[in-house]
């Protein structure tokens, strides 16, 4: 038997779960976790080493409904540790998954020179994206950005470039159209 003086650490919870989905069915958001924390105590020497603290491992499959689970926290063998709580409880919004086109979205150029002026050919895309269906249905062309930077198309030798495409928390970009957009660059007047 080790003994050591008994001190108490307040850790992060780590979840060790995976959810599988139905087809057509996905996550909404961030898992909520709680509490997200927890109180450890136990010896100093043992804690010390302690920086989170994980669930017990598992695994959820076929999931199309919203998840609300309570999972122990991990064994402490073979120490002897004590916790605030002996399990935390976890929330998982799932949603039936849609497809949503967004049609016209500006491509916009960063970092031009203020001498030159770039022309892109076509100057908007079409995007599919792929998320929540309530969530799709507040979603419009302003929660989305099509940018390019002015370094690529200087380095550029082919005519045309990749714009990248920022897309709101939990929103799958699927696709777009053109994937590549040509430009035309000329001296401002």
């Amino acid at each position: 038997i080790e003994l050591g003086p008994a001190v108490r650490k307040r850790v992060p919870v780590v979840l060790d779960c995976l959810a599988g989905f139905r087809e057509g069915y996905g996550q909404v958001g961030p898992t909520s976790v709680a509490p997200d924390s927890v109180t450890v105590t136990g010896a100093e020497s043992v804690l010390r080493t302690i920086d989170t603290w994980k669930t017990e491992k598992r695994l959820f499959e076929n999931v199309r409904a919203s998840l609300d689970a309570e999972i122990p926290l991990a064994s402490a063998d073979p120490y002897e540790i004590a916790f605030s709580v002996p399990s935390v409880r976890i929330a998982i919004s799932v949603e039936p998954f849609a497809e949503k086109i967004i049609a016209g979205l500006p491509v916009q150029v960063t970092a031009v020179p203020a001498s030159r002026e770039v022309i892109l050919i076509p100057p908007r895309i079409e995007i599919v994206v792929r998320a929540g269906i309530r969530q799709l249905s507040a979603l419009s062309a302003g929660d989305f950005r099509a940018v390019t930077d002015y370094a690529g198309i200087s380095a550029d030798s082919t005519g045309a470039v990749d714009t990248d495409v920022s897309c709101p928390a939990g929103v799958q970009l699927v696709t777009k159209r053109p994937e590549h957009v040509q430009y035309i660059v000329r001296k401002r007047l």
